[in-house]
């Protein structure tokens, strides 16, 4: 069994406007992956805690709809952290969906996303 995400470093340089779409990309994707390899790979939805309501409607169709095994949340992204006020919606539906997996990995020992 292996389990693969998308760190989502490019994303950085993207406008805001395309980073849900990204992540919906890579949630079809990944998807496709899990499902060409059954019992094998397993995938993590990847998610901007940050985001607001239409990130955390794309995470619960990426566990939902499409069957990704987890979650995959970044340290930070352009100066949003997953312990930020503008979070707490994300966390709330974690625990109301009570979600498979989450995870927090830092991105680099500097606490950078890259």
């Amino acid at each position: 069994m292996t389990v693969f995400s998308n760190a989502a470093h490019y994303m950085r340089g993207k406008p805001e406007a395309e980073e849900l779409k990204a992540i919906q990309r890579w949630s079809d994707y990944a998807a496709e992956i899990q499902a060409a390899h059954k019992g094998m790979l397993y995938g993590f939805a990847t998610m901007l805690p940050c985001g607001g309501p239409a990130f955390i409607k794309e995470t619960e169709r990426a566990i939902r709809q499409l069957g990704l095994k987890g979650i995959l949340i970044h340290s930070n992204h352009k100066g949003h952290y997953p312990d930020d006020d503008e979070a707490r919606p994300f966390w709330s539906w974690c625990k109301i969906s009570m979600c498979r997996s989450s995870s927090i990995l830092p991105m680099s020992a500097s606490g950078e996303d890259g």
